[in-house]
């Protein structure tokens, strides 16, 4: 298997509330930061998420799933930025009984503005690009909530909104966003042109400085190709630090066909802040 490491410089930003230690990165507000569904939170961070899957179709084996970011806020080291620019890199392949690959997914580019923020009450909005760079090796990758990332010859954009609400230990995030993807090479189900509504959110408990409790759900609905739904749900689990944050989070298929090809999802994040 060839193992490809890519590494994407663009720009995003960093979301934080709590005090931060002089000369070191905030610490995000609970809530702000996810492990599996979108989030507002901007953070100035290198990013690398790895994804597992069980192969749930006529091969026997696990796919493996990656993403790369950095992310840039404005103005840098800023406690409360208020724009961001980001870049990502999809990579994806196989493990199987009878394909052994993986290959670049889709690049995307994109930014956030926060358009709120009070001691509660935090909303952002959003606009990603994609570009089509992705092949055909990392399209096992359409059967995830970042399916996106994953389409061969695609080029799309996402308008999004991203909501987070806190309160003492507990907080509540949600988004929203509608992917329009143009495929240059299109085939069923989908169409040369698809519409993707992109949506969830997910509850956290702060149990102490450094580590948070999830529950999340993020979910994809086509509205072009016939009215279908894929859901994940699953529990999450965040450590945080001066300088780096550890994500991870096993997601379980509760609604469509994603299933059928993989199931249940794994995830492990690592974000270290600049």
């Amino acid at each position: 298997m060839a193992i490809i490491t890519i590494i994407i410089v663009a720009l995003l930003g960093m979301g934080s509330s709590l005090p931060s230690l002089a000369g070191q990165p905030q610490v995000t507000q609970v809530g702000e930061s996810l492990t599996l569904a979108p989030d507002g939170s901007l953070p100035t961070a290198f990013q690398i998420d790895a994804t597992a899957a069980v192969l749930n179709s006529s091969e026997s084996g696990i796919a493996l799933l990656n993403r790369l970011s950095f992310s840039y806020a404005f103005p840098f080291y800023h406690p409360d930025p208020t724009y961001s620019l980001h870049a990502r890199l999809f990579l994806g392949g196989r493990l199987s009984d009878l394909n052994t690959d993986y290959a670049p997914g889709n690049l995307q580019f994109g930014g956030k503005w926060r358009l709120l923020r009070n001691q509660r009450h935090r909303f952002t909005v959003g606009m990603d690009f994609t570009l089509p760079t992705g092949q055909s090796e990392a399209a096992i990758g359409i059967s995830t909530p970042e399916l996106v990332g994953y389409f061969e010859e695609a080029f799309g954009f996402e308008p999004a909104f991203y909501y987070a609400y806190s309160r003492g230990p507990f907080a509540l995030a949600m988004h929203t966003g509608v992917d329009l993807l143009l495929l240059a090479d299109a085939t069923p189900p989908f169409n040369t042109a698809e519409l993707f509504l992109d949506h969830g959110g997910g509850f956290a408990f702060r149990i102490e400085r450094s580590l948070t409790l999830t529950a999340e759900t993020t979910g994809i609905t086509t509205l072009t190709s016939g009215a279908n739904t894929d859901l994940w749900v699953g529990p999450g689990l965040i450590w945080e630090g001066a300088s780096l944050r550890l994500k991870a989070m096993a997601a379980f298929t509760l609604l469509g066909d994603a299933e059928a090809v993989l199931h249940p999802l794994f995830r492990l994040g690592i974000d270290y802040f600049l």
